[in-house]
């Protein structure tokens, strides 16, 4: 359910940094698609260049592909 919600919302704000984090960090923790998490963590960091923990959180989750 919170996969689908964080879906709509990122579908629906694609400038939105916090959701696209969000959204990337829930697909990481479900294992359901590694590739789309780290598209939404990757794009969560370029829209957010100053936030460390979304540049932390994208190389974590590079780092365990």
């Amino acid at each position: 359910a919170a996969l689908k919600q964080l879906a709509k919302a990122a579908a629906s704000a694609p400038s939105n940094a916090a959701i696209a984090h969000s959204y990337g960090t829930v697909l990481l923790a479900s294992g359901q698609n590694r590739d789309k998490a780290i598209d939404m963590l990757g794009k969560a960091a370029t829209l957010a260049p100053g936030n460390a923990n979304y540049a932390a959180d994208l190389t974590k989750a590079k780092a365990a592909r």
